[in-house]
């Protein structure tokens, strides 16, 4: 089941690089867990604006935020989250 994680660790990361905001080292995504930097805005906020729409990652640092795929997630959910994170970025300004 790991392997499924670090798959979807993997598409996670594929769909943030093509989001305008968004700045992730594909490469350096090995395991179940996905680091990247949001330009869009402070970490915290994004943190809380994706939390308050039911997506739950760290913020670390003013910029960094870590998210961690595990047996709970499934293809369909990254998915969402995907969408979820667009959403926040794309409505930065309010």
């Amino acid at each position: 089941r790991l392997a499924a994680d670090h798959a979807n660790a993997r598409a996670l990361a594929e769909g943030l690089a093509a989001i305008a905001g968004i700045d992730v080292d594909i490469a350096c995504v090995q395991t179940n867990i996905v680091r990247f930097r949001v330009t869009a805005m402070a970490a915290g906020t994004f943190a809380d604006r994706c939390f308050d729409a039911g997506l739950h990652m760290v913020p670390s640092g003013a910029d960094q935020v870590r998210a961690v795929l595990h047996l709970g997630v499934s293809d369909a959910e990254v998915g969402e989250a995907l969408s979820i994170i667009e959403t926040v970025i794309a409505a930065r300004a309010a």
